[in-house]
């Protein structure tokens, strides 16, 4: 008899962390995941993988803290994201990096801590700016982690 009334007693008690576990499994905006399986999946030779600098530690980890490639492809088609780079500035390093990503021609972006719902200032303006010279559109979005696609002009 006291042994069910333990073990209802265990289970009525644990409920409410296996609730929490359940609701805050995921990281809203943190979830890079899905995201960097799919371009790892998808990418072609001709097209490139920008990881904004955000997004850097959990990319490098899942997919190899030395490698500057993803996907089956022949040659290194990952541009990194600077570490200061705000995307709203007119400066040299930004329009450097936007001029990497234009020339690439073909390009996954992927951000991390950015809200599609409530996204940066800082990221919105950047996209707005690629529009300028070519077409941006949402690949996916998982748990508010966004991932866009860059074709140039």
């Amino acid at each position: 008899g006291g042994g069910w009334l333990f073990l209802l007693l265990f289970i009525w008690m644990n409920i409410p962390y296996v609730l929490f576990a359940d609701n805050n499994l995921y990281r809203y905006t943190q979830e890079a995941n899905p995201l960097i399986e799919y371009v790892r999946t998808n990418i072609k030779d001709d097209e490139s993988l920008y990881v904004y600098s955000s997004s850097s530690p959990v990319f490098r980890y899942k997919n190899g803290y030395d490698s500057d490639k993803i996907g089956n492809v022949t040659y290194n088609n990952i541009i990194w994201g600077g570490e200061r780079i705000n995307w709203h500035q007119e400066n040299r390093d930004n329009m450097k990096e936007f001029q990497i990503i234009v020339e690439s021609k073909k390009c996954y972006l992927l951000f991390t801590r950015v809200s599609k719902e409530a996204p940066s200032t800082n990221i919105q303006n950047g996209l707005e700016k690629l529009k300028q010279f070519g077409d941006v559109r949402e690949v996916m979005v998982f748990q508010g982690t966004p991932l866009y696609y860059f074709t140039a002009k």
